[in-house]
């Protein structure tokens, strides 16, 4: 078989060492064969050698892992044919099968069976299956919300505060409803190291005592940025009509009249500079297009669905400037409290929900991950345990980087020393957005690290690889243009 030809950008991310490296691969570019052909040199190097046991190698799918270690196992066994009396090789090989390549609800699963008293949980679990927790979860919420409404969770919220927090979140008493909120924010916030913690911050920016003016809150001062956009969104839109209707026939200068009504009532909001200003420039009343017998054109239709489009999307923003800005700080003081009581009822909720699993030795992957979690992060620093891993893996490779979480990449940032990581991924083809995943994080760090070519001095670095070996040129021309 002809020896593989790599891209300038693939031997990039292939012999570079001594650096976190983040790879941004297109689809069809050969990020897994760069990947695999990075670990293949690695433990085949015969200078420095990186040995078989302080690999870890992380996927996403069992699939994935068995076709990785396949390829590592044939990859030693012609390097061993190759060179026979290589004891070094031989030892690969013959360790390969204990080498921590899995995925990485296997991986924490590990963590946490070895350090299960750490956080009083049976090594012996077993994960429980959807139907069992949704069970178990609903029986919960149940009798939580029913306790809620009796008087019986004082330290969460008196019956008239937890009513009131139902009503706006559902505006009913349906337990079932109520249930699904409430699951369906711990759900959300089980992937963030912070768990439910992460929406203190939030909750704060609706504290009362911080309140000056509504545009200065949080909410106003979305609203106020919001609005801007539709109007400087409209007002470019009203331009490209102007020209044609100002000059055309007695229908198209009608129409222009009242263009120059949208286009003032437009500028109004765009200039408006406190709440109460764009309240007002949100209520000003539109002028009726013209109505009869008219010689309608190609033009005047299609402004006129035009006009139906910003006027439907004006109304669902003018229903947000509904109170006036003395009626704001009741309404905060109200939306504060009622944040707080569901703050400490889905921490109460979620911290018995996992008591009852831990009781029953039956926890969900989410549940291991967070447990896993706490073995290795404590008060925001590593603990004993990842530092255990950090001198123990010497190379840290994870694959799909664009489908982790917050709480994920966490760990793998504390297990991991600054420059030994080696993340693969493509954001567009993140598919794990109903697992939470954060394709941002990503992102994030794609923006981050410098270029390759420019990271001589840094620790980390990114490498972009853009060919594509999946398409014909002539498809791909096609896609991107």
């Amino acid at each position: 078989m002809a020896e593989r030809k790599w891209t300038d950008e693939q031997l990039s991310a292939i012999e570079t060492r001594d650096k976190t490296l983040l790879v941004s691969a297109a689809a069809g570019s050969g990020k897994t064969a760069t990947l695999t052909e990075r670990i293949i040199r690695s433990l085949t190097d015969e200078k420095n050698p990186l040995s078989v046991d302080s690999l870890l190698a992380v996927t996403y799918t069992t699939a994935a892992a068995a076709e990785l270690r396949a390829k590592l196992s044939r990859a030693l066994e012609e390097a061993v044919k190759r060179d026979p009396e290589n004891k070094t090789l031989v030892r690969q090989l013959y360790l390969l099968p204990s080498a921590k390549i899995c995925t990485i609800d296997s991986f924490l699963g590990e963590i946490l069976r070895q350090n299960a008293d750490r956080v009083g949980v049976s090594p012996s679990y077993r994960i429980a299956d959807e139907a069992e927790c949704a069970i178990l979860s609903g029986n919960l919420l149940s009798s939580m919300i029913s306790a809620a409404y009796n008087g019986e969770m004082p330290e969460v919220a008196s019956p008239e505060e937890f009513e009131e927090l139902c009503e706006a979140l559902t505006g009913t008493k349906s337990t079932g409803e109520l249930s699904d909120v409430f699951r369906m924010i711990s759900a959300r916030c089980e992937c963030d190291e912070e768990g439910v913690g992460i929406l203190l911050p939030l909750i704060e920016k609706f504290n009362p005592e911080k309140f000056t003016a509504p545009e200065n809150s949080f909410h106003g001062g979305y609203l106020l940025s919001r609005s801007g956009e539709y109007a400087e969104h409209y007002l470019a839109q009203l331009g490209k009509f102007a020209p044609t209707l100002s000059s055309g026939n007695k229908t198209e200068q009608r129409y222009y009249e009242v263009l120059l009504s949208d286009r003032a009532r437009l500028a109004a909001i765009s200039s408006a500079k406190t709440y109460s200003e764009m309240r007002d420039a949100m209520h000003i009343p539109y002028v009726s297009l013209p109505t009869g017998k008219l010689e309608k054109t190609e033009t005047t239709v299609e402004y006129a669905e035009l006009r139906s489009r910003m006027k439907s999307e004006g109304e669902r923003l003018s229903v947000c400037f509904e109170y006036t800005a003395e009626e704001w700080r009741p309404l905060y003081e109200g939306l504060y409290k009622s944040l707080l009581v569901m703050y400490r009822f889905v921490s109460r909720y979620e911290r018995l929900l996992l008591l009852e699993k831990i009781s029953r030795a039956a926890l969900s992957f989410s549940d291991v991950a967070r447990l896993a979690y706490e073995c290795l992060v404590k008060d925001g620093e590593p603990t004993d345990i990842a530092l255990s891993l950090r001198r123990r893996f010497k190379a840290i490779y994870i694959d799909e980087y664009q489908d982790v979480n917050r709480l994920q990449n966490r760990i793998f940032e504390v297990i991991s020393n600054p420059d030994n990581r080696f993340m693969v991924g493509d954001i567009k083809q993140s598919i794990y957005s109903f697992r939470l995943a954060r394709p941002e994080i990503f992102a994030e760090m794609k923006a981050s690290f410098p270029p390759l070519s420019e990271a001589e001095s840094s620790e980390v670095a990114s490498v972009f690889m853009s060919a594509n070996f999946r398409c014909d040129e002539p498809i791909i021309n096609l896609t991107n243009s």
